[in-house]
């Protein structure tokens, strides 16, 4: 079988609306990889991933290390990080504490998705050991992230 490439984009065309299928924020806060949204039918679906790390040397020095793959309903999506930008700083508030670091990240949109559930997999897996300034991981190391999207008609 052939494996064919979801056709991604670095920006939303000019106008368009988009939602992002994972927030870091609201994974990062609730420590959970797997989430769930509902979005209109006519909507962009925005694909970022980002890497963040204690401060910019940090996240310069292992950012290469990491491989990040995503698939969209199985079918994978090309070098997700070959549109990668950054470091740029970052701060998520949760309600105990404030995560303040640097990011590393890509930039992919989706163009609208059929009405119905996909699936969004972000398969992240660590090269060599990893200190980021807050964990440390281990080479080898996979974390998978999920999103289930359901696509709903608006109206």
């Amino acid at each position: 079988m052939v494996e064919q490439n979801v056709n991604t984009f670095k920006d939303a065309p000019r106008g368009a609306r988009a939602v992002k299928a994972l927030s870091k924020q609201q994974s990062y806060c609730e420590g959970t990889r797997d989430q769930a949204h509902t979005v209109p039918a006519s909507c962009w679906i925005d694909l970022g991933f980002e890497y963040d790390a204690i401060d910019v040397a940090t996240v310069l020095t292992t950012w290469p290390s990491v491989a990040v793959a995503m698939t969209v309903d199985g079918e994978a999506i090309g070098n997700p990080k070959k549109q990668s930008k950054g470091p740029y700083e970052i701060s998520l508030t949760c309600a105990s504490e404030t995560h303040v670091g640097y990011a590393m990240a890509n930039s992919l949109y989706l163009p609208p998705l059929p009405v119905g559930d996909h699936l969004i997999t972000w398969t992240i897996t660590f090269g060599q050991e990893v200190d980021d300034g807050w964990n440390v991981h281990p080479k080898g190391e996979v974390l998978e992230f999920t999103s289930r999207l359901h696509v709903v008609k608006q109206g």
